[in-house]
């Protein structure tokens, strides 16, 4: 089985700010990356993923296990021993995500911290579950957003910690240059020159406090803008121009290698709604 041909996505129009994935039987391997605008929920189902390095033993995610990835957080998806992995993953845009911690806490929005990576929890498991099943078979909002604030609670209140933000002032006007234009190109000259700094000083700063060298980062943020462009219908050829590609050949593989589909088959899995068995 080819890797990244059996990923499906999945929204909802009246809760938008959400993203819910199962992958199914898939040797895909992922790049590091972040996503600085969004945290991540996964529950492994079948096989076994590194969710850093094949290094790193304490970020091996197993059957049963949950995993956590915060905003800009590095993380990555290597199978272990090559094999196969089935999982479903949940993601939540940064503002829905503060919003909702601070009604759960009853104060003000607030950006939690998932303080581990892979928790082996039955409770979390189930809580898992239980918010992904209202996220596939809720119909109507009010609905969604109580079995929404009632799962988070659960998850938050076992794995959450408040976010300490400690970025450099350096990366963040990095990140912020990066994310610009996403349809033109930029070497590590220009941004150097525009933020004051050498292109050495700059490379190794940003790579030690985000973890990827910033080339990656900036295709990270393209990969994300071209998938909102194929929800909302846009041809794959004006996509891969819109997101600085330089022909479509190019842009469908980096779009496999960061999402684990082509852009054809996340286009056609968002064209309509789709339906989820529930986990055995």
């Amino acid at each position: 089985m080819k890797a990244g041909v059996n990923a499906v996505y999945w929204h909802k129009d009246f809760m938008r700010g959400f993203e819910a994935c199962r992958v199914t039987e898939s040797m895909h391997a992922f790049p590091k990356h972040v996503h600085d605008d969004m945290y991540s929920i996964g529950l492994m189902h079948k096989g076994g993923c590194y969710c850093v390095s094949n290094s790193d033993s304490d970020t091996v995610v197993m059957p049963d296990q949950t995993f956590f990835i915060n905003p800009s957080q590095v993380h990555s998806g290597i199978p272990v021993r090559r094999g196969h992995a089935t999982y479903t993953m949940l993601y939540f845009k940064n503002d829905i995500m503060a919003k909702l911690a601070g009604d759960i806490l009853e104060r003000e929005p607030f950006y939690p911290e998932f303080a581990e990576m892979v928790v082996d929890s039955e409770s979390v498991h189930k809580t898992f579950m239980n918010l992904y099943n209202a996220l596939i078979y809720s119909e109507e909002s009010m609905e969604l957003e109580a079995a929404v604030t009632e799962g988070l609670s659960g998850v938050l209140n076992g794995c959450g910690k408040m976010c300490k933000g400690t970025d450099r002032k350096l990366v963040r006007r990095a990140k912020e240059f990066l994310s610009g234009d996403l349809s033109c190109k930029v070497t590590l000259e220009d941004m150097a020159e525009e933020l004051g700094v050498s292109r050495y000083y700059l490379l190794r700063t940003f790579r030690k406090e985000v973890g990827v060298p910033p080339h990656v980062y900036r295709t990270g943020k393209r990969i994300e803008l071209a998938k909102i462009l194929l929800r909302q219908g846009m041809p794959f050829a004006d996509a891969a121009l819109e997101t600085g590609f330089a022909d479509q050949s190019h842009f469908s593989n980096k779009f496999r290698q960061f999402t684990g589909s082509t852009p054809a088959q996340y286009a056609d899995s968002c064209s309509g709604s789709i339906s989820f068995n529930t986990p055995t």
